[in-house]
Parts: C-alpha cells; sequence; structure tokens
C-alpha cells in the first residue's frame, strides 16, 4: 500500500509539473529535531527557564508542544487530489477565474536554489483558496493558519496541506522563537513562500497599507 500511494504521489506532481523541495517529504520527526538542536530555540529555552524559574526540563516540554502544533504533515495526495478538487469546486461556483499575465517561461528559466516569492492583496480568505487553486500547476502554497482551525478535523486536513499553525495573539518570547526559527527552517529549504504585505482584509482590489505584523499567508522559498 505505501509503494502504491508513493507511485500515485510522484505521478501526481508530475501531472501538476509543482515545484516541490525535498524538505516537504521528509518526517516531521527531522524538523522536530532541527528546532531541537537550534541554537536560538536553545538560548530561548534557558532565557525562558531562568525568568520563569521553571526546570529546563519542563521548558523543553513545552518546546515540544510547541514543535508538534505548528509543524504540518504534508500529503502530496491530500493537497492535489482532495484539496484541488474541492477548492476547483469552490472556485468555480463562486468565480469567473481569469489570468490576465503569467509567464511561464521565466519561471521555468529560474535555478531550482532561488527563492519566488507571491503577492497577494487580501481581500477576504476565499483568496487562499484561490490562490492555491489558481497556482496548483506548478506550486504548492503552505498557508500560516491562526487558531480557530485547531478543531478536529480541520486540524488534521489543513496540517495534510502543508499548513503550519501560528496564535496570532500570543506574545511569549519562547513559542515566537520556536515559530521563528521553523518559518526561516522552511523558507532555507526551498518551501514556496506567498506574503500579503497589509494587515487586513479590504473590500476594494487597492492595497493597503503595509503590516509590521506576521501578516505571512504561505511559507517558504
Amino acid at each position: 500500500m505505501r509503494g502504491w500511494l508513493r507511485r500515485r504521489a510522484l505521478r501526481t506532481v508530475h501531472e501538476f509539473r509543482t515545484r516541490l523541495a525535498r524538505y516537504q517529504l521528509q518526517h516531521r520527526r527531522h524538523t522536530h529535531q532541527s528546532l531541537n538542536h537550534d541554537p536560538v530555540v536553545n538560548a530561548a529555552v534557558a532565557e525562558h527557564a531562568r525568568t520563569a524559574g521553571l526546570p529546563e526540563a519542563e521548558v523543553r516540554r513545552r518546546v515540544d508542544d510547541y514543535i508538534a502544533e505548528i509543524v504540518p504533515h504534508f500529503s502530496v495526495l491530500s493537497y492535489y487530489r482532495i484539496g484541488y478538487n474541492l477548492a476547483k469546486i469552490f472556485v468555480n461556483l463562486l468565480y469567473k477565474v481569469s489570468v490576465d499575465y503569467q509567464d511561464e517561461a521565466s519561471l521555468e528559466r529560474l535555478p531550482k536554489g532561488d527563492v519566488v516569492v507571491y503577492l497577494m492583496n487580501h481581500r477576504s480568505n476565499a483568496d487562499y483558496v484561490v490562490l492555491a487553486y489558481v497556482l496548483a500547476y506548478g506550486v504548492h502554497v503552505s498557508y500560516a493558519v491562526g487558531e480557530w482551525a485547531r478543531a478536529w478535523p480541520l486540524e488534521y486536513v489543513f496540517k495534510s496541506f502543508g499548513a503550519y499553525f501560528i496564535r496570532r495573539r500570543f506574545r511569549e518570547p519562547l513559542y515566537h522563537a520556536v515559530l521563528e526559527r521553523y518559518v526561516q527552517l522552511i523558507t532555507r529549504s526551498g518551501v514556496t513562500q506567498g506574503i500579503s504585505p497589509k494587515g487586513a482584509s479590504r473590500a476594494t482590489a487597492a492595497c493597503g497599507p503595509p503590516s509590521s505584523g506576521c501578516s505571512t499567508t504561505s511559507a517558504g522559498r
């Protein structure tokens, strides 16, 4: 069964001509190990243990919980066979999708290690579905998802799509050290990234003022 699933996933990648980073296909325990041995995270652990008066082992367990909460378990078949078809139905039911310009030749000439950043104007939460649908043939988009979706089965579904979870109003430095290093890790590892440069949705197509907070809509490179 595992061999059949791997073959199906490989055929799906070739069918959609998607640029997947090797990192996205590795087991999440590798990410867990990378973050646990990260010097910035280790420094944050020591600082939190000192300021909160807690044993370092207890702080380590908290870091493990943060990593388990944040890190997804991306599935090619889940994203492209389930997510894509649901997005296709949703988008074509509500919109007439058209592409004014797309320079595919230039994208094909980009070296595999180059960074590709997609900028989008955030008008509603439907934007994320539209973007994933429009870019499906060529790229996988990994979104940052708020805590509203941390409920079964939504959490499992979003993580299988490659989305990672963030606590938007949680200001603990230890948590933000883990989150920051995770985003930097997937960026260095080649995961496609899209950024909404303003802080809130708008009813018009005009770009709003830039946000100084976390406005990442998808993570990576």
